[in-house]
């Protein structure tokens, strides 16, 4: 029994683990996704504050609009990836406790 035990609550230590690096990577993501929005938000501002921009300026900001755009996107795809697998390795971490506390 005391093998069983070690080895199950070993199960659920690296469950545990799992599912912290799966919330951490969704962080990152989510930070990554608010940057993005930081740095839309900032180029929209400028596109307001100033009437009178430049031809050249307006361009290179409607690229950089557009770019940002793009990523996010990309931000958006990877943070429901990231949500499904943090939503995952929680469902397995309940199941491996649910081991420890039968095996105890």
């Amino acid at each position: 029994m005391k093998q069983r035990d070690r080895k199950v609550r070993r199960i659920a230590a690296v469950q545990a683990r799992l599912h912290r690096i799966a919330e951490w990577q969704l962080m990152e993501c989510q930070a990554r996704e608010n940057a993005l929005q930081d740095r839309e938000r900032r180029i929209i501002e400028g596109f307001n504050d100033e009437g009178k921009m430049p031809v050249l300026v307006t361009q290179v900001a409607s690229r950089s609009l557009k770019a940002a755009s793009v990523e996010h996107g990309v931000v958006a795809r990877a943070k429901e990836r990231l949500a499904a697998h943090a939503r995952d390795e929680a469902r397995k971490l309940k199941q491996a406790l649910r081991m420890v506390h039968a095996a105890a």
